[in-house]
């Protein structure tokens, strides 16, 4: 198993050292190990968690009229029962 420093770690995913301790702190980054007072990341692990904050742009794209019917939901939500066309939001681009 091929294991990496910080820095060496860093350069593999185009981030800097300090986000790695910030991750590390938080408990969000990649898995690591620590040796005594060195700290030491797998190859594989990198990739494994590089590979798992992968977003599909597909996931997330929804057609155009669902995605109009979710604004006025909310809209309705936040303006209760007045039309769409009376909130101040239309009212000030209708004006």
């Amino acid at each position: 198993m091929a294991m990496l420093a910080p820095k060496q770690a860093a350069a593999r995913l185009g981030v800097s050292v300090r986000a790695l301790e910030e991750w590390r702190a938080a408990g969000t980054g990649p898995a690591w190990y620590r040796l005594g007072r060195l700290v030491q990341y797998s190859a594989v692990d990198l990739d494994a968690w590089l590979e798992s904050r992968r977003v599909e742009p597909e996931q997330f794209r929804l057609p155009l009229a669902q995605a109009i019917e979710r604004v006025r939901a909310r809209r309705v939500e936040r303006c209760g029962s007045r039309p769409v066309a009376e909130t101040p939001l239309f009212a000030m681009v209708a004006a």
